[in-house]
């Protein structure tokens, strides 16, 4: 039994030691020259026998069609129609409203688990035409010579 005065000392530590856990998990499964090298096709093949109770495995989302090209297969056949849909689709706008439907089929069917995810974020302001992030994990500033502020 926890006397009331520590019950918010003990609940913060459990939330600290589970994050520090994680952490843990996070730096062991990270090693981006195995993992995306020639060395990663061993653990991919590992990985896709199964033979294992937990595999931590880190992937490179950065781009959004590798990123669902991995699932293929394994998530579903509406996933797979959407993802031949997205990959095939002519605009962006058209694109977003796909991969929105793809992450959801993604979801029901929950062919692996998150643990934790790496944003890049880039920031630009709305007067600014031309902006077309670049997947891949590629700088913003890759068509910068199309930028344009515009005029009021």
């Amino acid at each position: 039994m926890v006397p009331t005065d520590f019950a918010n000392y003990f609940l913060a530590s459990a939330g600290a030691g589970a994050a520090l856990i994680g952490l843990l998990f996070v730096a062991i499964s990270i090693n981006t020259g195995r993992t995306f090298g020639r060395a990663a096709q061993p653990v991919r093949q590992q990985v896709a026998s199964g033979a294992f109770d937990l595999a931590i495995e880190p992937e490179d989302t950065s781009d959004p069609q590798r990123a669902t090209d991995r699932y293929r297969g394994l998530a579903g056949p509406w996933f797979d129609a959407l993802a031949g849909a997205a990959t095939a689709g002519p605009d962006r706008s058209e694109k977003r409203l796909l991969y929105s439907e793809l992450e959801q089929a993604w979801d029901a069917a929950r062919p692996a688990l998150p643990l934790y995810q790496r944003l890049q974020v880039d920031v630009a302001p709305r007067a600014l035409a031309g902006v077309d992030p670049a997947s891949a994990g590629a700088p913003l500033t890759w068509n910068a010579r199309e930028w344009r502020f515009a005029v009021h």
